[in-house]
């Protein structure tokens, strides 16, 4: 869309015109013609094959022609270089991307610099001091930018000017992780080790660094300049709890757990009672280590004593952490009355409402497991305590479902009438129907079939709140504009929006992750991409979407879309619901829905629901490629194909579900066999998720309620939510692509 034959053309030009104007004829020994070709496309080739010299400012001079092709060329050549060189086998020597990374902080806009120079931290630290020095002449002017600073820090300590960190760094109040690193061990490589405050002081610094910082690249860093000194700076007991934060952080919980009784067996229990991410660091590991679930609720279980009778002192956030932790330990030991009193305990002394609402999901979490009725009753007496209504969305469906199920209407209502804003108590900042749209849904359609006589008679008035409310479920606003003979026209009312202003006010970030698609790099840019999207505007993000989706990565383009989708879904744009719903494989997808007889719409729903377009994808269920096929029934739907003279897809090896062709074909045949055997356009929908004779058996036992109502009842929430993303689907895309309203959709599956 944004990147057309067009933006390409004008791209290659420039490229040339800045070749022609530096009056270049080679390029590390190419023309200036294929430079440009090769480096529009993404191939680095000629750079890995060039001859660079050894002495670093030989070899940046030789390199510093490619940064002049345009301002960003040398960081985006040495993002590519990295994905592909070879470590350099000479000791001390950064490689060819480190020196295009050290050149892209020359005239380049700022965005770039500062991406530049954290790619430079740890070349810089790791190789000779020359390159330091290369590298501190050219980031120039360090104070603009909290990177760059951070980068001439890095390059003074691998110069040892120590003293010059310590300076600049010692009245700065926020410090970075790596600020905070390299100040430290100035620190403690500048001070007289015979001065023993000092050097307590500095041991204390340092204890809050590693025991409070995430861990990250700068944390291992630190503790390996600290370690390698071979000094007894640590204690063994520390150690071993800087060493459980490490393990915790790459998931090795059982490993963190061993290096927590080594810490607790050398006197590090004031450690962990002060230092809150180390006890939620431990919290984690005993968890997920059943080997130690029973010594850990001992451990925890007497801590939480002795600070409660003020036996200890202790950092005050342990007053919510350690019930908090033993609520989820007490749960993943089955254990769960003594895990909903710890969270009970917890919620008393949660911090922030977030930490609230956490206690209160797994309270609610912990009655459904006790039996659903105590749990509708716990939801009630905490719906006013709430502060956050959506983060309950998944607590809200079990209840609904399981009220639906025993007919018990009347407290679908009182429910909903707790979710309403500001009755009740609700503190919550989002109304039952924008948080649980199906609250409403339901009591209508019960009121309409004649199940209940609510306090509002009129079933359509539940309807249009639903129709009305704009940031609701989009799948319970397509019903209820079905039932009101409307329809909901996705992305037409959205405020319009000028993409020719939007380019022109487009931020520094997002010009630099567009950058990525401009040098055939797209493949690298969802890092970047997740490190700024908070960040940026909808209009931008759309854009960058637009560029994944013309690159060919659709997942991730949904998965962009779907991160401004859910900022304010009324002012999506009929471009965003393309984005969102889109027609990758739309020659073998028309190709096979034809002959296979089954709604194109409906087809692309599931596909772009089981797999978001991805050949390749693999379930944990084993299910395979891009309509997530099951071997054993894409070897039976192979078989009838085959029987019907159409193509024999089996062989020895088996059936090669990954080829987008075979598993459109097979998929499309199945659901159609489904669509055949169970007469039913949902049932066949719900048994591509749930399989076959669940479903049977499902609507066997619920032979009188409309399909989408029984669809309510389904106890797998797994397959309940799958009906209802693909019933949203296929309305979105016979909308946007089919010539059919919305509501032409939903009739046609809700027959």
């Amino acid at each position: 869309m944004y990147f057309s034959i067009l933006n390409r053309l004008i791209f290659t030009f420039l490229l040339a015109f800045v070749f022609s104007s530096c009056g270049m004829t080679q390029i590390l020994g190419l023309s200036r013609e294929e430079a440009v070709q090769r480096l529009e496309k993404g191939d680095i080739g000629f750079i890995l094959e060039a001859e660079i010299p050894d002495r670093i400012p030989r070899a940046l001079s030789h390199l510093r022609p490619l940064a002049r092709i345009s301002p960003n060329a040398a960081f985006f050549a040495g993002l590519l270089t990295e994905a592909e060189e070879v470590d350099n086998a000479a000791a001390d020597i950064p490689g060819r991307s480190s020196l295009l990374f050290a050149l892209a902080l020359e005239n380049s806009p700022p965005v770039v610099r500062r991406e530049s120079a954290k790619k430079l931290m740890l070349p810089v630290l790791e190789n000779d001091q020359v390159f330091a020095r290369e590298v501190l002449k050219l980031a120039g002017n360090r104070t603009a930018d909290q990177a760059l600073t951070s980068l001439g820090n890095a390059c003074l300590f691998r110069l040892g000017r120590h003293a010059e960190i310590i300076r600049s760094l010692r009245n700065t109040a926020e410090k970075n992780t790596w600020d905070n690193a390299f100040y430290i061990l100035s620190l403690w490589k500048n001070t007289d080790s015979r001065n023993t405050r000092a050097m307590e002081n500095i041991h204390k610094e340092a204890l809050d660094f590693f025991l409070t910082e995430a861990v990250d690249s700068a944390w291992h860093w630190a503790l390996n300049e600290f370690t390698a000194a071979g000094a007894d700076f640590f204690s063994p007991a520390e150690l071993a709890a800087l060493s459980v934060r490490a393990e915790t952080a790459r998931t090795a919980f059982g490993r963190g757990v061993f290096f927590m009784g080594l810490s607790l067996a050398s006197d590090g229990t004031s450690l962990f009672l002060q230092y809150p991410q180390l006890l939620t660091d431990a919290g984690r590991s005993i968890q997920f280590t059943n080997g130690f679930i029973n010594e850990g609720i001992e451990l925890l279980t007497l801590w939480e004593e002795d600070i409660t009778a003020g036996r200890l002192e202790t950092d005050p956030a342990m007053r919510y952490l350690l019930p908090y932790f033993l609520g989820r330990i007490y749960r993943q030991a089955g254990q769960t009355g003594n895990s909903t009193r710890a969270f009970e305990r917890a919620l008393r002394y949660a911090p922030e409402p977030l930490q609230a609402d956490a206690c209160i999901w797994y309270i609610l979490m912990n009655a459904f497991m006790e039996s659903p009725e105590f749990a509708v009753l716990q939801l009630k007496e905490y719906i006013p305590r709430m502060n956050s209504i959506p983060y309950f969305r998944d607590i809200l469906d079990r209840a609904s479902q399981y009220l639906v199920s025993r007919r018990n209407w009347g407290a679908v209502e009182e429910i909903f009438d707790l979710l309403r804003p500001g009755e009740n108590g609700s503190s919550g900042e989002a109304s039952g129907i924008s948080a649980a749209a199906q609250y409403p849904w339901i009591l209508g359609r019960a009121v309409e079939e004649g199940y209940y006589s609510a306090r509002e008679n009129n079933y359509k008035n539940y309807y249009q709140a639903i129709y009305d409310e704009e940031n609701a479920s989009l799948y319970y606003r397509i019903l209820s504009a079905w039932k009101l003979g409307l329809d909901i026209m996705p992305g037409e009312h959205a405020p319009a929006a000028s993409n020719q202003a939007d380019q022109r006010n487009i931020s520094p970030e997002a010009e630099f992750l567009l950058g990525f698609f401009n040098f055939n790099a797209g493949s690298l840019a969802m890092p970047y991409i997740r490190e700024y999207q908070n960040s940026l505007e909808a209009y931008e993000l759309r854009l960058i979407a637009s560029a994944l989706a013309d690159a060919g990565i659709t997942n991730e383009s949904l998965n962009l879309v779907s991160s401004y989708y859910g900022r304010e879904v009324s002012r999506m744009t009929r471009e965003d619901f393309e984005l969102f719903y889109p027609r990758p494989f739309e020659d073998l997808i028309t190709k096979y829905t034809q002959i296979t007889n089954v709604a194109p719409g409906l087809f692309y729903a599931i596909i772009r629901t089981e797999s978001y377009f991805m050949p390749e994808a693999v379930s944990r269920a084993g299910a395979v490629g891009l309509s997530q096929l099951i071997p054993a029934t894409a070897l039976d739907m192979a078989a009838r194909i085959a029987r019907r003279t159409g193509p024999d897809y089996r062989s020895e090896q088996g059936i090669d579900l990954k080829d987008p062709e075979i598993n459109v074909h097979i998929g499309s045949f199945y659901i159609n066999y489904l669509l055949e055997t169970l007469d039913s356009p949902m049932l066949a929908i719900l048994a591509y998720n749930g399989g076959m004779g669940r479903v049977r058996r499902w609507r066997a036992s619920e032979p009188r309620l409309p399909e989408d109502l029984f669809l309510e009842t389904i106890e797998f929430e797994e397959t309940r939510e799958y009906g209802r993303r693909i019933l949203l689907a296929a309305a979105v895309y016979g909308y946007l692509y089919y010539g059919m309203n919305t509501s032409e959709v939903v009739a046609d599956i809700y027959r």
